[in-house]
């Protein structure tokens, strides 16, 4: 609730006063319109990409399957470890709008 008054605020005083000088408070805003701007699909790809990394680091996995070079390399595959970890997490409620 908090960060929404902020953002608000911050977008209020750039109607009526101008521009925002302050690093630290357009650091804030920028963070929040980042997160405000990713839609559900855009999650649950992160999440994959994240997961799909930590398969590459992995370099005992990556011997033992060559073929998930293959698998990684395909957009559908890594969405699909986003959405398995949020089921896994419980999390869908994160990605709701």
């Amino acid at each position: 609730m908090l960060k929404r008054g902020l953002f608000s605020a911050a977008l209020e005083y750039a109607r009526t006063v101008g521009t925002i000088v302050n690093q630290k408070l357009i650091g804030m805003i920028m963070a929040l319109a980042e997160r405000v701007g990713k839609s559900v699909g855009q999650k649950i790809f992160s999440h994959g990409l994240d997961r799909a990394l930590g398969f590459i680091k992995n370099a005992k996995m990556m011997l033992m399957f060559p073929t998930v070079w293959k698998w990684i390399s395909e957009d559908s595959f890594v969405f699909w470890l986003g959405t398995e970890i949020l089921v896994n997490r419980r999390a869908w409620m994160y990605c709701s709008k």
